[in-house]
């Protein structure tokens, strides 16, 4: 398996457990299958998207892609408007989420940071997978300011 696949795997599966409102799950799809709308309005925001894999999750199309050597995810409605998008940052981590993990972790790893834009909700923030030998394999969400968000749900519906 090459890296590149490998690495598409993970962001799949991390995308599913972690993000409760942009799952990446539902029906896989072959790009016929995909109305030709979403694949053209995809390329107009991504015009570098590349190893596109399409879900279909009720009324939503989720992607998840490469653009500009960084993998994403994108979620569509069915008239092809944006709804929400996600990005893995690069390796650097933000002194504010170091020092709120230490404080939580006596030993922990960072797995992947992501950016969140959620278009429909017009909201910002960060999710941070992180492995602990105490908690095994846990999200860990910061807004926009990298404050620690302590309950995501009760954050997302205020």
């Amino acid at each position: 398996m090459s890296r590149l696949t490998l690495l598409l795997t993970l962001v799949i599966v991390v995308f599913s457990y972690a993000l409760v409102s942009a799952q990446v799950s539902g029906n896989i799809l072959a790009e016929n299958e995909v109305p030709p709308n979403l694949i053209a309005k995809h390329f107009s925001n991504y015009e570098n998207s590349s190893d596109g894999k399409w879900y279909q999750d009720g009324a939503e199309f989720n992607i998840s892609f490469i653009n500009l050597g960084k993998p994403h995810l994108a979620k569509y409605n069915k008239s092809g408007r944006l709804l929400m998008e996600s990005v893995v940052t690069d390796s650097f981590t933000p002194q504010q989420i170091e020092q709120h993990l230490a404080s939580k972790f006596s030993k922990y790893k960072i797995v992947e940071i992501r950016a969140v834009r959620d278009l429909e909700n017009d909201m910002e923030f960060y999710q941070v997978q992180v492995k602990s030998k105490s908690a095994g394999l846990v999200t860990e969400w910061y807004d926009r300011s990298l404050a620690p968000i302590d309950n995501f749900t009760a954050w997302v519906n205020n």
